[in-house]
């Protein structure tokens, strides 16, 4: 799931080594900056609890280059920090849940235009925030919901990708996506297949390994990047 809530964005600067955009001299980056496409919705990537939903105005704290910013901890033990936000949303204590708009994209802080900085961390120690989010750590447009399908194929859930690029635009229910990937054609007294002859017309296809999950999954999951987050472990 990406940052935004129209699951579209371009990364700008990534996690790593860089000249700083305003000092000039080499420096460690250590997330990743973003801009939302088709919205400026910032949404929590996973749920927690907010840590921290503050802007710091004191230069000896060097977070103050973030300007607004909030901190989620999610349950993996893991923090992540949404910086440089027009506006927040959310307060210290909140519980989110991954989906929830969290903030505004802004550039406050130490800024050169409007993006988010996000970042991960596991205690003190900086993670790959551009791996965190299954995405390359480059400058480019991603989509969540094709970072969500390519998941879903390396974890062996679905075979053919491909497939699920083809469909995934206007397709939000699961089962909605079974019946039609089954051929099925409304009219009256002709009922569309059940929820496992689908299941069984797609493995039969080679569309899907493992129908035991879909079956589990299929009544309660919306939209691809949901799914991939409960398969990824979101709470």
């Amino acid at each position: 799931m990406l940052p935004y809530k129209s699951q579209k964005c371009r990364l700008t600067s990534k996690y790593g080594y860089r000249t700083h955009p305003i000092r000039g001299w080499r420096h460690f980056h250590g997330g990743v900056d973003l801009v939302g496409v088709g919205s400026d919705e910032v949404i929590a990537v996973t749920s927690g609890i907010v840590v921290q939903s503050r802007i710091v105005t004191d230069k000896t704290n060097s977070t103050w280059e973030w300007g607004e910013y909030i901190a989620v901890s999610g349950s993996d033990g893991k923090i992540i920090y949404y910086c440089h936000l027009k506006k927040r949303l959310v307060n210290v204590g909140t519980a989110v849940k991954a989906g929830d708009v969290i903030g505004i994209q802004g550039s406050t802080g130490q800024s050169t235009g409007p993006h988010l900085h996000f970042e991960v961390r596991k205690g003190t120690k900086q993670i790959s925030a551009a791996e965190y989010l299954g995405i390359p750590n480059e400058a480019g447009t991603y989509d969540g919901v094709l970072v969500a399908i390519d998941k879903l194929s390396k974890a062996g859930v679905v075979n053919t990708p491909e497939y699920w690029y083809k469909h995934y635009t206007d397709v939000q229910y699961l089962d909605l996506l079974l019946a039609r990937s089954a051929n099925c054609i409304k009219k009256v007294g002709a009922p569309c297949a059940t929820l496992d002859e689908a299941l069984a017309k797609l493995v039969k296809r080679g569309i899907i390994n493992t129908p035991e999950y879909w079956q589990k999954n299929a009544g309660r999951v919306q939209y691809l990047p949901e799914l991939i987050c409960k398969l990824g472990g979101c709470v």
